[in-house]
């Protein structure tokens, strides 16, 4: 039965969902309403779910190829594609009527743009043919915190601009760790990468720039005031952490060991910068 329930990537899920709260947290600031809150999740679940399951039917073949996933039951061959991909639209169906009738239209159309993005232009047509997939792919993993940012609010504003590229840029050099200690996977599978064209050096190298993007707007929240002092000093920490870490790591060991330390570094940003937005209104 778990191998069924991992097809909806529940790590993932979960993970995204904690980046709805966040946003949801973030813009309700004396308005908080548990009710749309719930509809955010799950509404969030069921196309996040949805999409993940269509991305194991779809990553299938790729997935035999790579010691990391060739266990999985979609890979393996152990399921009913045609109803599973039956059961995914059945998801994504319910999940738009819940955004539409019990959250607003924004968030209905912000998780169909993340959902179309990942599933039809990420998963079918870029990720097995261009190394720059991962740039389109950032896109659909940095809307879950704006549907709960702008369940609140009703529009889209600077604020959520910002918020969008925080989690793009840490998106990208999140993933170019992954496919640091994943090399031989991504290799085996024939998955071009940032990494195997243009090698170790150029990929650490953008891994810094990317952080540094991701430092750059995070601060732009205080600069337009979204967020208060706290806010700056504490990302400020973690932010400086995280870059000196990257430097540091640059020259003095191997690039399994750089990647994890990066790939382990931005799990905690991330999840720090989440805490922050999400309590920002308390202090």
């Amino acid at each position: 039965m778990k191998k069924y329930f991992d097809l909806i990537k529940p790590g993932i899920v979960f993970s995204n969902i904690f980046s709805v709260i966040s946003g949801f947290l973030f813009a309700s600031k004396n308005d908080f309403n548990i009710y749309i809150l719930f509809f955010d999740c799950l509404g969030s679940f069921l196309i996040i779910s949805s999409s993940c399951i269509l991305n194991n039917i779809i990553d299938s073949e790729i997935d035999r190829k790579m010691q990391r996933t060739k266990e999985r039951i979609s890979a393996l061959g152990k399921i009913n594609y045609k109803f599973f991909v039956f059961i995914s639209i059945c998801l994504y169906l319910l999940s738009s009527f819940i955004f539409v009738f019990f959250v607003n239209l924004i968030s209905f159309f912000l998780s169909s743009f993340a959902f179309f993005i990942y599933v039809i232009f990420y998963s079918i047509f870029l990720k097995k043919k261009y190394f720059f997939s991962t740039i389109f792919g950032s896109f659909s993993g940095a809307i879950p915190p704006i549907i709960g940012y702008c369940s609140v609010i009703n529009k889209i504003n600077l604020c959520s601009v910002i918020i969008f590229f925080i989690f793009v840029f840490w998106q990208i050099s999140h993933f170019y760790s992954i496919s640091m200690f994943r090399l031989e996977d991504y290799r085996n599978a024939g998955i071009p990468t940032f990494l195997l064209r243009y090698g170790i050096k150029k990929t650490r190298k953008h891994i810094i720039f990317y952080i540094l993007c991701f430092i750059f707007c995070t601060i732009l929240l205080k600069i337009f005031n979204y967020t208060n002092y706290f806010y700056l000093f504490m990302i400020s920490v973690f932010n400086a952490i995280w870059l000196i870490l990257s430097l540091l790591s640059l020259k003095k060991i191997n690039y399994k060991n750089y990647a994890k330390y990066i790939f382990l570094s931005s799990i905690v940003i991330i999840f720090m910068f989440n805490i922050l937005i999400s309590i920002n209104n308390f202090f």
